[in-house]
């Protein structure tokens, strides 16, 4: 599992903007969905690994092989454990179809059925 205190560290700099969390405070520059990259130590060992994948491993577990995770709210930049899924990489990329048709936002398939 990820260490706490890496986990802490990341929340520490989270930033909410429309219900997602990004990755920002120290960034206020930049734009928030840019994805970014972290070192955590999982089960002792340093690794560096996309943000959200680490917030993913931290409140859902692990991933199953051959499965990416997923923002369920069509911003790529999100950490937000509620707005994170697994699935498959075809899974993610009819996310990212949706999402640029119909709207960003884990409530957008419900505004849009």
């Amino acid at each position: 599992m990820i260490d706490q205190r890496d986990i802490d560290r990341i929340f520490s700099e989270v930033c909410e903007v429309d219900g997602c969390w990004f990755l920002g405070k120290r960034w206020m520059g930049i734009q928030p969905m840019i994805h970014r990259h972290t070192t955590v130590r999982v089960d002792g060992v340093r690794t560096k690994m996309p943000v959200h994948k680490a917030i993913y491993l931290a409140f859902h577990g692990p991933v199953p092989d051959r499965h990416v995770v997923r923002h369920l709210c069509g911003w790529g930049g999100c950490c937000k454990p509620e707005h994170l899924g697994e699935g498959t990489q075809s899974e993610n990329m009819l996310d990212d179809s949706f999402h640029r048709k119909h709207g960003r936002g884990v409530l957008a398939p419900l505004r849009y059925s």
